[in-house]
Formats: C-alpha cells, sequence, structure tokens
C-alpha cells in the first residue's frame, strides 16, 4: 500500500510538495500601464506569429503583431510591429513602435519608434520620431505641427489722401 502510495505521489506530484512555477514564467500578465489614448490603455490585442490576415482591423486598444497584415489597420492607441511582424497597407494610430517590418502609408498622431531592426517604406506622417542606430526607412516623411497657425498676411493699412482742388 505504501508502494502505491509512493508511485501515485511520483506520478502526479504530491499534495505537500506543491512548487510554484509561476515564479519563473516569462510571460508577463501585468496590464498594459503605458498612457494611451483613453481607457483603451489596458486592452492588448495580440496577432501571433504565423497568423496572416487580410483585410481592415479596426481596434480599441493597443495591439500587438507578429504575424502579417495585409490590408487597414486603424487602432485608438498603441501599435507594436514584432521582430516577425510585418504590416502592408495603411495604419492609423497614437503610437507606433516598429521592430519589424512596415509597407505602406502610416499616420501616427504622436510618437513612432523605430528600432535598430526596423524596416519601414512609405509616406509616413508623424509627431515625435525616435529611430534606434541600424533602423531602415525608406519613402517620404512628414511632421505634423504642432504649433498653432500664425496669422502670416500682411496687415494693409488703408490710407485715405485728399485731393487738393
Amino acid at each position: 500500500m505504501l508502494n502505491l502510495l509512493s508511485l501515485l505521489s511520483f506520478m502526479f506530484g504530491s499534495s505537500k510538495k506543491k512548487e510554484n512555477n509561476s515564479a519563473s514564467s516569462t510571460f508577463n500578465t501585468a496590464p498594459n500601464t503605458r498612457n494611451t489614448a483613453g481607457n483603451a490603455g489596458s486592452n492588448m490585442n495580440r496577432i501571433g506569429r504565423g497568423t496572416v490576415i487580410e483585410g481592415d482591423i479596426d481596434a480599441e486598444g493597443s495591439i500587438r503583431i507578429d504575424g502579417i497584415i495585409k490590408g487597414n489597420l486603424n487602432c485608438k492607441a498603441r501599435v507594436i510591429i514584432g521582430a516577425e511582424g510585418k504590416i502592408e497597407g495603411t495604419v492609423t494610430c497614437q503610437e507606433m513602435e516598429v521592430i519589424g517590418k512596415f509597407n505602406g502609408t502610416l499616420d501616427v498622431k504622436d510618437t513612432l519608434t523605430l528600432r535598430n531592426t526596423a524596416d519601414v517604406d512609405g509616406t509616413i506622417t508623424y509627431n515625435k520620431l525616435v529611430v534606434d542606430n541600424g533602423a531602415s526607412l525608406t519613402g517620404t516623411t512628414i511632421r505634423r505641427s504642432t504649433t498653432k497657425k500664425l496669422d502670416t498676411k500682411p496687415k494693409v493699412e488703408q490710407q485715405t489722401a485728399k485731393k487738393a482742388v
């Protein structure tokens, strides 16, 4: 009987010896505390490696792409293209970090960050740009103006001259 208990304990683990393996886990389950647009900061969507999506995507919260998107992505928060991720199409977002590849039209309302492995090609509109050494950026870049437009029209004073009679 004792041998059977020892065997079962060995096979299925003992209730006396419970190991906590969660400390060695590398997956971060903490909510995203980065300040992204509105209440969407803690809502992280993921497109995993090996996944290919063709079509349009609307996302309220942040999104990380480790697969491939061919189409339009409208995100009200942060977009991250992982090392193996790729987007071909049009992206509109609040913030973007590119580690992988992007090809198309990009409109970033705030900060665009290009990491050293980033490969970006297309028409890029941004407010702030951070480029790591080694990143590749090809195409047209447009910096969004953050200052008020000044009235540049010259003021013309009207003068009335009296004719001498």
